[in-house]
C-alpha cells in the first residue's frame, strides 16, 4: 500500500495525514480503495469549505484545533459510510516525559491491531508538516507520508515547545502533534 500523495504547493497534509492513518488502521477491517479515499479526501475538503477554512489551510496549513475538528469529520463519515470509528487521542500533550519514552510508547502501541499515528513535525527537508508515523526501528520515524518523506532520525529529533530554537538538522516534534488513531468495527 502506497501513501496518498499532496500537491506541491498546497498546505492539505493534514486531511492527507488523516486519510493515509485511516487507510493503515482499517486495514483489516477494510481496505479503503481509490474512489472511496476520494469521496473521503472530498469530504474532509467540505468539512473545510463549510467552516470558512479553506483558504487559511490552503495559505498556512492545519492548527491543532481544526485537526480535532477534522477528525471529528472523519469519524462520523467512517462510522456512516463504513461502520467504522476512528478513535483518537493526544497522549503526550500534558505528559512532561521525555521524547525516548514517547517514542518507546509509540512503538508499542503500533504493534497493536488497528491502530497508527499521526504525527506534526517541523524540520528544514518538510518544514511544519502532518504525517504518519508507520515504523519505529532502530531510532527512526519512518513515515507514511502524503510529501514523499521517508522518515527521520530519532537521534536528531527533538520536543518542539512552540519556542524551541534548533539547528538546521534537527527536527521538531510536538507532544500535541502526536495523534494515536485507533479503528474499531461497530
Amino acid at each position: 500500500m502506497q501513501p496518498y500523495r499532496q500537491g506541491e504547493i498546497d498546505f492539505f497534509c493534514a486531511i492527507y495525514a488523516i486519510i493515509n492513518s485511516a487507510r493503515v488502521a482499517c486495514t483489516r477491517i477494510r481496505r479503503l480503495n481509490f474512489s472511496e479515499s476520494c469521496e473521503f479526501y472530498q469530504h474532509l475538503m467540505q468539512h473545510l469549505y463549510d467552516r470558512g477554512e479553506f483558504i487559511n489551510v490552503l495559505y498556512h496549513g492545519t492548527e491543532y484545533k481544526l485537526m480535532d475538528e477534522l477528525l471529528d469529520a472523519a469519524d462520523k463519515y467512517l462510522q456512516n459510510k463504513y461502520n467504522i470509528r476512528l478513535l483518537y487521542t493526544h497522549p503526550f500533550q500534558y505528559r512532561d516525559l521525555s521524547l525516548s519514552r514517547a517514542f518507546l510508547f509509540i512503538k508499542k502501541y503500533l504493534s497493536g491491531p488497528g491502530t497508527s499515528c499521526i504525527i506534526r513535525l517541523d524540520n528544514r527537508i518538510v518544514f511544519d508538516h502532518w504525517s504518519v508515523l508507520n515504523k519505529t526501528d532502530n531510532k527512526f520515524f519512518g513515515l507514511f507520508d502524503s510529501y514523499g518523506y521517508s522518515g527521520m532520525d530519532f537521534k536528531k529529533s527533538i520536543w518542539n515547545s512552540g519556542t524551541t530554537v534548533a539547528d538546521k538538522n534537527a527536527t521538531l516534534i510536538s507532544k500535541q502533534g502526536i495523534i494515536l488513531i485507533k479503528c474499531i468495527q461497530i
